[in-house]
């Protein structure tokens, strides 16, 4: 199991907030390609020319860490709070086990752009990019092996994700899109639910059988049968670069329009997007992910990170209820870690991202341990709830 602790913290306000993407200093003008956070504060954005950028206080202040390249760094991703991995340019692969304090150059084995990382488990995790390739390392990244069986090298891949160690999917140009189930020994091709060859940039799943892929002239792919079927709009324009979706209706997509960047949100599974910010002048925004449900990031040209902030004029109330649950990835047990200063006994529901009530549990204030063994892999909804107050968090169930 992964130690990685989820911190939820409940604020009571006085009046109802607006949600605003509000721009932040990076202390870079360098192209910002991928943004990554491991907890609601501490999160990473990489770059052009080797940049590395990391805030411990919910992006208030970017640092910047060596990363020992002048290479664009395409790609970051994290498997917990402190072993993390990043890709790039000209096959570059850098590693880090102390949370980017040090970063060391891995051998990929490859020369070609590598657009998109991604990790199953502290072990195991892909790498693929352009040309086709298609990487894998079963030890942390010591070893990176070609995985390419079924994949057409004329391909540029842009994104990898897997719903398990064995069963994974990759979003490429022309249209392509390939599904694993046996680790990335061979891969299939997916039909794209008719949108022809207008590249895909970008695939997230949030359960096994839910997915969503974006890509040029507003391209969206959903499915709920893991990729057997594909359900699709397109032809608004956009170039969608990122995707991500808090739970089954509400999703969020990154990318550019007409010179500019541009955020589209959906509230309905991605029937209908509104435009949920625009920048109205230029700057492609390339990356887009949120820590919780109510707190994004996005990045993009110049070195732009933007926070999606809740502001308004608000009367604080200590805090009155916090949890820690860990680890997250879990496999069989989740340890809680509850205090409210109520003293009352705390209810948690865990709900499948379809709103699937699982698992109910009344909790006493202390180390509670409970047993999750009989779920199936994929991310679920942990509601909290004390005196009034409710918080949702992610879990992620991944044997």
């Amino acid at each position: 199991m992964k130690k990685f602790t989820i911190i939820i913290t409940l604020i009571i306000t006085t009046i109802t907030a607006n949600a605003q993407w509000i721009a932040q200093t990076s202390g870079t003008t360098n192209s910002l390609y991928s943004v990554y956070f491991t907890s609601t504060d501490t999160g990473y954005a990489v770059g052009d020319l080797g940049t590395i950028r990391k805030t411990i206080n919910g992006g208030t202040n970017w640092t910047a860490q060596t990363s020992g390249t002048t290479n664009a760094l395409l790609s970051v991703y994290f498997t917990n709070s402190y072993l993390g991995y990043i890709v790039g340019e000209t096959g570059t692969i850098l590693k880090t086990t102390n949370s980017g304090t040090n970063w060391a150059i891995q051998a990929s084995g490859t020369t070609h752009n590598l657009l998109s990382v991604y990790f199953c488990n502290d072990t195991t995790g892909y790498a693929v990019g352009l040309s086709g390739t298609v990487l894998k390392t079963i030890d942390g990244g010591t070893n990176w092996l070609a995985h390419e069986n079924g994949i057409n090298s004329l391909v540029s891949l842009y994104s990898v994700c897997f719903t398990s160690v064995d069963t994974g999917y990759i979003a490429g140009s022309s249209g392509y899109l390939y599904k694993t189930t046996n680790g990335g020994n061979n891969w299939n091709v997916l039909g794209n639910g008719g949108i022809g060859s207008l590249d895909l940039h970008a695939v997230q799943f949030i359960s096994s059988d839910t997915g969503f892929v974006v890509g040029a002239n507003s391209a969206f792919l959903k499915t709920i049968n893991g990729g057997t079927n594909w359900l699709s709009t397109y032809g608004g324009g956009n170039a969608f670069n990122s995707v991500y979706f808090t739970n089954a209706n509400t999703g969020f997509a990154a990318g550019n329009y007409g010179g500019y960047g541009i955020i589209q949100k959906t509230t309905n599974g991605g029937t209908n997007w509104v435009t949920n910010f625009s920048n109205g002048s230029t700057g492609n925004l390339n990356s887009i992910y949120f820590p919780n449900f109510n707190t994004g990031y996005v990045v993009g040209v110049s070195g732009a990170i933007r926070k999606n902030s809740v502001s308004a004029e608000v009367e604080e109330i200590e805090p009155s209820f916090s949890a820690n649950i860990f680890p997250n990835p879990a496999t069989d047990i989740v340890t809680l870690n509850i205090k409210a200063a109520n003293n009352e006994d705390v209810k948690l529901d865990i709900y499948t991202v379809m709103g699937i009530l699982v698992r109910s549990e009344i909790l006493k204030q202390s180390n509670q341990h409970i047993n999750i063994g009989n779920l199936n892999n994929g991310v679920y909804i942990v509601t909290i709830k004390s005196g009034g107050l409710t918080e949702n968090q992610r879990l992620i169930i991944q044997k």
